[in-house]
């Protein structure tokens, strides 16, 4: 019941957060355009740093829980079911590793939004504004995949207690979901991790 409870405000959490550096992208956005350029806050540099080793780390902890779940389906189909539910927890694990990575990236993307009308030019300012827009939006994928994946470890849970046809379909079903959202999750991560070297380059 703890656990959910700290689920429940992490995710409330999440969202204040995203809204919060909404106001703050459109407002930096504008300042952006009339604002003189200024010397590049040295506290920007390392929010930026961090979040993008934050976000490697969210990326690797899903692929790892994604391997874990392949890992399942096998040791089930070979009737193991005992290393098949080990391995079942060991992803819940890797998972909320994972999440706790996911709370502490948005706390940088805020700090991120917070310093970014102090870059030094126009360009780098879009860039940076475009940079977290992305990785905003790979932290609202992975709340997704993380709804997702806990349906389906629900689902798989009940599938491995009981050889229910209808059980298995489902399971099926949320690995479908799980799947596109790991994908996704990569995808941002490599678009988030270009415009960071662009951003980069501009400087």
């Amino acid at each position: 019941m703890k656990s959910r409870t700290n689920f429940i405000w992490k995710h409330k959490v999440f969202w204040v957060t995203v809204v919060s550096l909404i106001v703050l992208f459109i407002v930096f956005y504008i300042l952006a355009k009339w604002s003189a350029p200024v010397s590049l806050p040295p506290e920007f540099l390392l929010a930026r740093q961090e979040a993008a080793s934050v976000s490697e780390k969210i990326v690797s902890l899903t692929n790892a829980t994604n391997n874990k779940i392949k890992a399942v389906n096998i040791s089930d189909l070979d009737g193991n079911v005992a290393a098949a539910r080990n391995l079942l927890e060991e992803a819940r694990n890797d998972n909320g590793a994972a999440y706790a990575q996911a709370f502490e990236l948005s706390q940088y993307l805020q700090r991120i939004a917070e310093s970014m009308k102090q870059v030094s030019s126009v360009k780098s300012q879009r860039l940076a504004y475009e940079a977290v827009s992305i990785e905003l939006s790979l932290v609202s994928e992975f709340i997704t995949y993380t709804q997702n994946l806990n349906e389906f470890l629900n689902s798989l849970s009940r599938a491995l207690a009981m050889e229910n046809p209808s059980d298995r379909q489902l399971v099926l079903n949320r690995l479908d979901d799980v799947n596109r959202n790991v994908n996704k999750i990569n995808s941002l991560n490599q678009e988030f991790l270009s415009k960071i070297s662009e951003f980069d380059r501009s400087l």
